[in-house]
């Protein structure tokens, strides 16, 4: 579904940036690695289609605000979690490893 942004690391890395900062998420980061898991599953659960579903574009706007706002969660909750500041810089080869980007 990244990859479906047409936008390349750096982009999506300053597209979580202005997302975290437009939706004030830093204050949202703190929880429970348990209650993140249970996040995680519920918010899978209310995208899970049948197997041979076709995934519309309908579908990918809809979905597509759930994972970029958890992946800028999950940027401040692991940052976090390891006590470092987010750093837009280095995120775009994090980014990038999750979406299926090749290394350049």
């Amino acid at each position: 579904m990244i990859l479906h942004t047409g936008l390349g690391r750096q982009e999506y890395a300053q597209h979580l940036e202005d997302l975290i900062q437009s939706q004030k998420l830093a204050s949202a980061g703190s929880v429970t690695p348990e209650q993140w898991a249970n996040e995680s599953v519920g918010l899978a659960e209310a995208a899970w289609v049948p197997d041979g579903t076709n995934l519309d574009e309908q579908y990918y706007r809809r979905e597509i605000t759930v994972v970029d706002r958890q992946m800028a969660l999950a940027g401040l909750r692991l940052g976090g979690a390891c006590d470092v500041e987010p750093d837009v810089e280095g995120a775009p080869e994090v980014v990038g490893r999750a979406a299926g980007w090749a290394d350049p």
